[in-house]
């Protein structure tokens, strides 16, 4: 895990501070050790600028109070970028730097990315200087579009994004486009917006012309939505990633468990198969058993994972491992289907699939009485949650798994509709999740795991496929992208419904 990081901002709640423009909670354990928050008490200090330090992952996790900042040592200026680290507002221009004051170290707050236009930095003033700066606020940029034809919903922006399909692909180094919420200064707003993902993002003045993204896209119906660059790519290599994260020690224990074939067949215990059904080590592969389902024409009970998992239709499958113990037979698989009818003919493009990779693997019928609904280690699950494609509601739904490999991960869905080329085809999937900052949503071995809401409810959301580490989002480090589609959509191709 990385050092310490210490950070300052002013306390919005009991144990929540703002910093950089979001809003940071602060707890005294570990991350690994989340299943049971402990607060950091900030609540004597509610709208006092504090100092704090601890292990920086979305939240602060180790977290401690270093010290209560003097109100009057602290303030924040609105004003123009007129420089690489100058602001100069109401008062005159102030140079921005993130050291402190009396630190021998020279380090400006870069500020070119927002040359021109209006942004609020908070730090501490001295003189004709910000120490300690951070950005808290920029100011949208006004578009003159009516606001009444701004989309709305999902399928909206399906709509915008397949009518100007040849400007995102004029975009320089164009790896792909997902639908989500357009982000500023790591803040979410409220603004639907087609993400387009570029090898690396840079300052908007070396960009030529021709190869920027437009700032709006409209649709043929006069719809419009704004766009989103962010810099995305793959690892050349697995050796090229950041290691992961070591696994809490609740977690081990959940992986031991999962592969022990001590708990029962559940959802996210480990499934062994072996690839053309030639019974060699070179051709051995693990995955996860998704949730338990039952078909609809007939009643056999089975489990539900990924047709990479399940290979093909006849294919023994194992648990905990090859060739013991035999547990039940591949009986239906798809990977791909047509855009236009998974997305119910909001849109048509050529030579475009989905990539569904599901599949049913029917549980022998002596063993059918064993298996088990829910998930181990997170427990009963709720109704099925079908995405609703025509409002914005499955973005930013937190959520929480298991699988074999990293055992129970939270994480949160960020977009839909993600579409990269494959070669000569255009290929979808319905959402990309990412894990908790500093935290492996997925990794191999984990495909075919169900996701489900983290809340009470824990309600089947979407079936997980793939992931990568990647670079999502400006400012951010390496992050977990896994790869899912709409579990209601892969249960309703197979005729297959949650066993109760």
């Amino acid at each position: 895990m990385p050092g310490i990081e210490t950070i300052q901002g002013r306390v919005t709640g009991p144990n929540s501070i703002l910093y950089q423009g979001r809003y940071i909670d602060c707890w005294t354990i570990s991350m690994q050790a989340a299943v049971s928050p402990q607060p950091l008490d900030l609540s004597p200090h509610v709208g006092k600028i504090v100092e704090v330090n601890g292990h920086l992952h979305g939240d602060l996790w180790d977290a401690r109070l270093v010290r209560v900042i003097e109100e009057e040592a602290h303030g924040e200026i609105t004003g123009t970028v007129v420089g690489f680290n100058t602001i100069e507002g109401p008062d005159g221009r102030f140079d921005c730097y993130r050291h402190g004051v009396r630190e021998s170290v020279y380090l400006p707050l870069n500020l070119s990315e927002y040359m021109g236009r209006t942004i609020t930095v908070a730090g501490e003033r001295s003189g004709g200087s910000l120490y300690r700066a951070s950005i808290v606020a920029v100011a949208e940029i006004t578009i003159d579009r009516p606001a009444d034809k701004e989309a709305r919903s999902l399928n909206d922006l399906l709509r915008i994004r397949a009518a100007n399909r040849p400007a995102i692909e004029a975009v320089n180094g164009n790896l792909g486009t997902a639908l989500g919420f357009k982000w500023s200064n790591n803040q979410r707003t409220e603004h639907p917006c087609v993400i387009i993902f570029v090898p690396q993002k840079t300052l908007p003045w070396l960009v030529p012309d021709q190869d920027k993204a437009p700032e709006i896209l409209e649709g043929p119906d006069g719809t419009w939505c704004y766009t989103d660059v962010v810099t995305g790519g793959k690892a050349v290599s697995l050796e090229a990633m950041d290691p992961l994260p070591p696994l809490s020690w609740e977690n081990r224990q959940i992986v031991a468990e999962l592969k022990s074939g001590r708990v029962g067949l559940i959802g996210g215990v480990q499934l062994a198969f072996f690839v053309d059904g030639i019974q060699d080590d070179d051709h051995a592969g693990i995955g996860t058993a998704g949730i338990a389902v039952r078909r609809k024409s007939d009643g056999v009970i089975g489990l539900l994972t990924n047709q990479h998992v399940a290979d093909a239709p006849g294919r023994r499958i194992y648990h905990p491992w090859h060739g013991y113990f035999r547990i039940g037979t591949t009986l239906r698989t798809r990977t791909f289907e047509y855009d236009q009818i998974w997305y119910h003919h909001v849109i048509d493009e050529t030579r475009s699939y989905v990539r569904c990779d599901c599949a049913f693997v029917a549980i022998q019928s002596h063993l059918q009485h064993y298996v088990q609904p829910g998930l181990h280690a997170i427990g009963q699950t709720g109704e099925l949650l079908s995405i609703d494609p025509d409002s914005m509601g499955i973005i930013g739904q937190r959520v929480i798994s298991v699988g074999r490999t990293r055992g129970v991960q939270r994480g949160t869905i960020v977009a839909y509709a993600y579409e990269f080329e494959d070669e000569h085809n255009s290929i979808y999937t319905d959402l990309l999740i990412i894990g908790e900052e500093g935290q492996a949503f997925s990794w191999k071995g984990d495909s075919g795991k169900v996701i489900v809401t983290d809340d009470e409810a824990h309600r089947p959301v979407a079936l997980l496929w793939g992931g990568w580490q990647e670079r999502l989002r400006h400012g951010r480090e390496q992050e977990n992208w896994t790869y899912a589609i709409d579990l209601a959509k892969a249960l309703q191709l197979l005729d297959l419904e949650l066993l109760p």
